[in-house]
């Protein structure tokens, strides 16, 4: 009787630590868990922080070109893209490097020609020289074919600058053309710059070069023969 008594206290006792055993991993479970939400928190709210700082920093910066004297707009270009694309100007050549005094290269506007299936955006590009003036009508394919055209004969230094993609899918809609309008841009602005320091290339500006003019530009490409391509029936080819 003593004997089965005994055995029955065992297993209760057995029992009752097994019990405090499970009790006591819930516990160190549960404390894990709340260490762990804790340091969540923590971290979420350091990010929230590190934003909102980020985000103070800028609006300073904004204000403070607000509250500056009267700023060109190159100057408020430069100050702007600092704020929103800190790394584009750094991927690409500086656009302080143009000598803006002698010649210009803009594309204030874009339009649209054809019908139906052969509707497009036609760019218009205007590049001031010290020889003249300069103004031609180029659709997208153009551009791009004188991209590929540079990057075939002047390599790596052209494949470098950035070019706006080609679109699969509404690439002859109003949002997309007036994107690729700044970007074709500044594309040739780069293009002008980066050339301009190739002793083979015709409007190398170095020793013995002839810089950019109107026949120095037709020698480049004939992307920049005014009439060349003006001649299509739904606008230029």
């Amino acid at each position: 009787m003593k004997n089965l008594e005994t055995d029955l206290n065992k297993a209760q006792l057995d029992e009752h630590i097994a019990d405090l055993q499970d009790l006591q991993r819930r516990y160190i479970q549960m404390e894990q868990e709340m260490l762990q939400s804790v340091q969540d928190l923590e971290a979420h709210a350091q990010c929230c922080a590190d934003e909102r700082s980020g985000m103070e920093r800028q609006y300073e910066l904004a204000s403070s070109i607000m509250r500056s004297s009267v700023m060109s707009p190159t100057s408020m270009e430069e100050s702007t893209s600092q704020i929103y694309s800190p790394s584009m100007t750094r991927s690409c050549p500086s656009m302080r490097e143009f000598p803006e005094g002698e010649h210009f290269i803009t594309i204030p506007s874009f339009v649209m020609r054809g019908a139906g299936k052969q509707t497009h955006y036609e760019y218009e590009v205007r590049i001031a020289l010290p020889d003249g003036k300069l103004n031609i009508l180029r659709r997208y394919s153009r551009f791009r074919e004188l991209h590929l055209c540079m990057k075939h004969c002047y390599g790596a230094k052209i494949s470098a600058l950035p070019f706006p993609r080609r679109e699969l899918f509404a690439s002859n809609s109003e949002p997309v053309a007036k994107h690729r309008r700044r970007l074709l841009e500044l594309y040739l602005r780069r293009l002008f710059v980066v050339c301009s320091k190739i002793p083979q290339c015709p409007i190398y500006d170095g020793p013995g070069g002839t810089g950019l003019t109107r026949a120095s530009l037709v020698q480049l490409s004939s992307f920049f023969k005014k009439g060349l391509f003006e001649n299509g029936k739904h606008g230029t080819g």
